[in-house]
């Protein structure tokens, strides 16, 4: 069996691969501090900015060299198309929503997103009782949730999943899967939490 911590990266600034903000800066020292007391053995984190510069303070806290793996890298990005307006990629985020299976001009569809952070368990996953945590982004997060236990379990969960989609895995949130290699099948122990920030640097969503 093998854990995997899911954390989002902290809150971003504005633009083309941003940097977090000064809130997100807050919440990504708030999160190293809290998985300290977690037995982590590795750090995968996705290769844009607010995911290295959020893993950064997790790295110096847990003291664990980080691996960047492009299977962690968000199903797409403002910038990612060129000369995109905002709204634009917001019409083009919400329909992959809609249309799992549609893929946009660049990046991947929800259902092949999803399938993207699943090979990352697979390829990190050996079996032998690991703890390993992945800095990413809450499309993907929300991709690899649908594809795994379906909308009807995490409404179970959350009644407003479907509803709210990536909006329920906030900024530094923490999910936590439980991987059985020999069984090939993912268990969910916990759900995008936030317990662990204080309340001045929770966003309503």
């Amino acid at each position: 069996m093998t854990t995997f911590y899911l954390v989002r990266h902290g809150q971003k600034a504005g633009g083309f691969n941003p940097p977090l903000s000064e809130l997100g800066i807050k919440q990504a020292q708030t999160v190293a501090e809290f998985l300290t007391s977690f037995p982590i053995q590795s750090i995968i984190v996705s290769p844009l900015h607010r995911t290295r510069q959020s893993t950064e303070y997790i790295r110096l806290q847990l003291g664990i060299q980080v691996v960047i793996d492009e299977l962690l890298r968000e199903r797409v990005s403002l910038g990612d198309v060129p000369n995109q307006s905002s709204e634009e990629f917001m019409t083009m985020w919400r329909k992959s929503y809609i249309e799992r299976d549609w893929q946009p001009p660049i990046g991947d569809s929800s259902r092949k997103s999803g399938a993207r952070l699943q090979k990352a368990i697979e390829n990190y996953s050996h079996g032998n009782d690991e703890h390993i945590l992945f800095v990413t982004h809450a499309g993907i997060i929300t991709d690899f949730l649908l594809n795994t236990f379906g909308a009807a379990f995490l409404n179970t969960i959350r009644s407003d999943f479907t509803q709210k989609n990536d909006r329920c895995i906030h900024e530094a949130s923490i999910t936590i899967i439980h991987y059985d290699r020999d069984q090939r099948q993912s268990s969910l122990a916990q759900l995008a939490t936030i317990e662990h920030l204080p309340k001045e640097l929770i966003i309503p969503k």
